[in-house]
């Protein structure tokens, strides 16, 4: 990704066919560390609807007596949703070791993983139409997390 951090930041694909980068996004920032919106293609994303809090009204909100507020808070907070052009809804979330973060798909099967130690993002090959979101919303998420705003 190229770009300044206080306005645009580009992104681009390699063209297999004729090896050149082409863009095909843009991330608009409205300040040096909070980005607005996202671009893919023509697409105009918000960033806040691509990465959604747990609806506090979902099904497991009503919980049984014996679980403590803090865990609560933590489950509510532990993953990031976004949907992709179709509409179909993912989610990031914070792995074990609270380094990483995988993706998964609404029947909760793995579709792509960040391991922060090696600085690689994993897509499996089911997920290669959506791949743009994928490194984009990986991007924002590891970026938001290392602010501390996960």
């Amino acid at each position: 990704m190229t770009g300044s951090s206080g306005g645009t930041t580009t992104y681009q694909r390699k063209n297999m066919n004729s090896l050149i980068f082409e863009t095909v996004g843009q991330i608009s920032w409205s300040s040096n560390i909070i980005a607005s919106a996202v671009y893919f293609g023509l697409e105009e994303v918000s960033v806040k609807d691509l990465r959604k809090v747990k609806n506090a009204t979902s099904q497991w909100s009503i919980l049984p007596e014996f679980i403590s507020p803090l865990l609560i808070h933590f489950m509510l907070l532990s993953s990031r949703r976004f949907k992709s052009g179709v509409g179909a809804a993912y989610k990031w979330k914070i792995s074990e070791n609270r380094t990483d973060l995988y993706c998964i798909d609404s029947q909760d099967k793995y579709i792509a993983s960040w391991s922060n130690h090696e600085r690689i993002l994993r897509v499996t090959p089911r997920a290669s139409a959506m791949l743009d979101r994928l490194v984009v919303t990986c991007f924002l998420n590891v970026w938001f997390k290392r602010l501390g705003r996960w």
